[in-house]
């Protein structure tokens, strides 16, 4: 329990540190903002007691205002890697710019037993790449052999761009 209250105290201490910039003397007219909006192919692999593969579609805005940001949310199915069939129907957002944080619904299931998992997210990322750690809330424990801990490594790979500014 103290490990996570001080993992909690370092991410609210990095997210304030983030913060207390110096004003700019840049003006707003003299920046250069720019994004792009593409639909993606979504990729990634989770790691914690029990190995998934995770693919799906996404829409992802990315671009930068000073410095590079990344806005994405998706439809997916993660699968997992073993002899056991258990597939997870996914969908969620997230937000990056450094620090990034998501939130996913996950609807796990062995086609026997199944499980329903908020699974909040907190990690980096940049532009269509996030390294994150997440933990799996279950909402119903029928399944249980999923992972509770993770690590996901999640990009997104373009399939259409559309218009930028």
């Amino acid at each position: 329990m103290r490990k996570k209250a001080l993992a909690i105290l370092f991410f609210i201490f990095i997210a304030f540190v983030g913060q207390t910039q110096t004003k700019d003397t840049i003006l707003p007219s003299q920046t250069i903002a720019s994004y792009n909006k593409d639909f993606s192919l979504l990729t990634g692999y989770s790691q914690g007691r029990y190995a998934f593969a995770d693919i799906g579609l996404a829409i992802n805005y990315y671009g930068t205002n000073r410095h590079p940001f990344s806005i994405g949310y998706f439809v997916s199915n993660e699968i997992k890697l073993n002899k056991d069939l258990i597939i997870g129907p996914k969908i969620g957002v997230w937000i990056a710019g450094g620090i990034a944080m998501g939130l996913n619904l996950i609807y796990y299931t062995d086609f026997d037993k199944s499980s329903l998992v908020l699974r909040p997210e907190i990690g980096i990322g940049i532009l269509k790449t996030k390294l994150v750690y997440g933990y799996n809330w279950r909402w119903t424990n029928s399944l249980t052999n999923i992972n509770q801990h993770q690590v996901d490594l999640t990009y997104c790979f373009r399939l259409k761009r559309f218009k930028s500014r």
